[in-house]
């Protein structure tokens, strides 16, 4: 519980809180008692005019700095990393984090990390944890506990860690070269260099890479469908939240909502009115958003689509999805294309005069074998469909997608042949320039809505076939 004292204090900050009006009361409950005492001495200073608004506001920033860095565990990767190597993390099974009441001597609040994977992942775990405890044990500045396990059925830790910051310090009960030696004891992966390759395939797993590409351009589609930024933004955070990829959360920060703008702002001012001025000087408050965007220059701006798509293009160019955008990676996901669905689509293409004839669709020059054979591939995910237009392909090549067909129609070009089946049959829907479709940036909406227009048409078709058929026979009845 909060002491006296330390009420007491917060009771005569309260009195002066005119003076920090840009600055949130909770800041000072989650303070040490000679934080606050210090708060109360500048208090008073500013008050008897013995030091001007500029010195308290400066002061102040370095109390809250101190508070902040503690509270953030900014830290951790440099004290713990000499004991501890990021290479290593992935060998570890669990790890227990206990917070230390430093004046009571306990243990204040623990939790586990099961197979962590990233010095970023601890941290960011530790600050949620600390963030969910009451602001008067905040205030407090806990020490750190952390117990390391190697595997599930140890029952004593295999090295622990006390981690002091306010002297900047770390103490491990082992020496690290023991602890490294135990976590590479392993048959499976003796050396160094076997266990970067497992770190690298623990944290970016290729099939989850797919899966992860696939799902970030869900959520872009289903944006630009819906223009509901809110959702958006809720499904956004909810997908970086289990990625963990720390520049993908930096790219996703150009994005504010108007809570973090006015904190922004505040913050901002305690630098002078000139960077306020520069930060909002594209920024039309009249206008009616509910975010904002800031760019790389650090001003703010009404967020517009083309900020939310630069901030998804940024998203698909990170490292971590750059191999699995090439159309020489979906070749190694291809399926087996059966005779049947060859022998079904060669059929219908032979009643395009193009494809059969070997005419350029641009010209009435033929440049096109008509002994040439079809060659179709398949897949399964739209990430590999998506590839196989990054480039062109050759008269009578094809991809085949779920219940869609795409077949080349001009040497070389980009024009292809669009093709729908239903109830086994196939039919021809008409010609797509697919190089144009991957520039528009939602590829997996336009297939969405190639796939939805093609079932349309075929039920249009089999209307007017069925009415042709009923004219037919009442015309037989009529004879």
């Amino acid at each position: 519980m909060m002491s006296e004292y330390k009420m007491r204090l917060l009771s005569e900050l309260r009195e002066h809180y005119e003076f920090y009006g840009f600055i949130p009361f909770e800041n000072f409950e989650r303070m040490k008692e000679d934080q606050l005492e210090d708060m109360l001495k500048l208090t008073l200073a500013f008050a008897d005019e013995e030091i001007t608004r500029t010195e308290l506001v400066k002061k102040v920033d370095q109390i809250l700095e101190e508070q902040d860095a503690a509270l953030r565990n900014r830290n951790l990767k440099r004290l713990l990393s000499r004991y501890l190597p990021e290479d290593y993390i992935p060998y570890v099974y669990e790890m227990s984090i206990g917070f230390l009441n430093i004046h009571e001597s306990n243990v204040a609040a623990c939790f586990n990390i099961i197979e962590p994977k990233t010095y970023y992942q601890i941290e960011d775990s530790i600050y949620k944890e600390l963030m969910m405890l009451p602001k008067e044990f905040l205030s407090d500045k806990p020490g750190l506990n952390i117990e390391l396990y190697a595997d599930k059925e140890d029952k004593y830790p295999l090295a622990v860690f006390k981690v002091d910051y306010e002297e900047s310090d770390i103490a491990c009960d082992v020496d690290y070269r023991n602890l490294l030696y135990a976590l590479r004891f392993n048959p499976n992966v003796p050396t160094i260099d076997k266990l970067k390759a497992y770190a690298e395939t623990v944290v970016c797993d290729e099939m989850d890479v797919r899966e992860q590409i696939e799902q970030l351009l869900d959520i872009k589609k289903d944006w630009i469908k819906s223009k509901d930024d809110m959702k958006m933004i809720q499904d956004l955070d909810q997908y970086l939240e289990r990625i963990q990829d720390r520049d993908a959360i930096a790219i996703r920060h150009r994005i504010l909502d108007k809570d973090e703008l006015d904190e922004l702002v505040l913050a901002s001012a305690k630098e002078g009115a000139d960077k306020v001025i520069y930060m909002l000087y594209g920024y039309e408050p009249y206008m009616s958003y509910d975010y904002v965007y800031r760019t790389e220059t650090g001003s703010i701006k009404n967020l517009e689509y083309r900020d939310m798509k630069h901030v998804f293009d940024s998203l698909e160019q990170l490292d971590r999805f750059q191999e699995v955008q090439t159309l020489e990676h979906s070749m190694q996901h291809m399926k087996e294309v059966t005779d049947k669905e060859k022998e079904d689509l060669i059929a219908v293409c032979q009643k395009n005069d193009v494809l059969k004839y070997g005419k350029s669709f641009w010209s009435e020059e033929k440049v096109l074998d008509t002994t040439t054979e079809y060659n179709f591939v398949k897949f399964e995910k739209r990430l590999d469909v998506m590839n196989y237009f990054r480039q062109y392909h050759p008269i009578r090549e094809g991809v085949i997608f779920e219940d869609m067909a795409f077949i080349q129609m001009d040497d070389a070009r980009d024009f292809y042949h669009f093709m729908k089946r239903d109830e086994g049959q196939w039919f021809s829907i008409g010609g797509v320039q697919m190089i144009d479709v991957l520039k528009r940036g939602n590829f997996f909406g336009d297939l969405e809505n190639m796939n939805i227009d093609s079932i349309k048409a075929i039920g249009h078709k089999r209307e007017k076939e069925q009415m042709k058929r009923m004219k037919g026979g009442k015309n037989d009845r009529n004879r």
